[in-house]
């Protein structure tokens, strides 16, 4: 009889431990969503901006007429780089050879 009011009490203790930490992590986890759906929305706000930012220059600049380029002689090709020598190089220096 004892044991059986105590095993009630337990159970009842449980079940009202188990409704507040519901609750709780109900509410925690809304709030982890509401921050996540506001970062989201701020960040797709900023990409809308910048691509109709990007499209008024777009629209800005082919309404403007181009300037006429003048007319450059061609450069002499480049010869390729060489390596330099191993003084210029950054990093771990080569292990001495033995």
């Amino acid at each position: 009889e004892f044991e059986a009011s105590l095993q009630a009490k337990a159970d009842a203790d449980l079940a009202k431990a188990l409704a507040d930490f519901e609750a709780k992590w109900k509410k925690a986890t809304a709030r982890k969503i509401a921050a996540k759906v506001k970062t989201r929305t701020s960040k797709e706000n900023a990409k809308a901006k910048a691509a109709a930012k990007k499209l008024a220059a777009k629209a800005k600049a082919a309404a403007k007429p181009a300037p006429k380029k003048k007319a450059k002689p061609a450069k002499a090709k480049a010869k390729p780089a060489k390596a330099k020598a191993s003084a210029g190089r950054r990093g771990r220096p080569p292990k001495a050879k033995k």
